[in-house]
């Protein structure tokens, strides 16, 4: 019983490691995007 305990809890610990580097990409993507974005503006100022 213990033994499945612990393996749901490092199955759940996982699964929240990847949310949270999904997130952190997501973040990093939505910065790329406006930097390129003010980059761009700039060109055409």
């Amino acid at each position: 019983m213990e033994a499945l305990k612990q393996a749901q809890i490092k199955d759940n610990y996982e699964s929240f490691i990847e949310l949270l580097a999904d997130y952190e990409q997501d973040e990093l993507d939505k910065r790329i995007d406006l930097l390129t974005r003010i980059e761009k503006e700039r060109k055409f100022a």
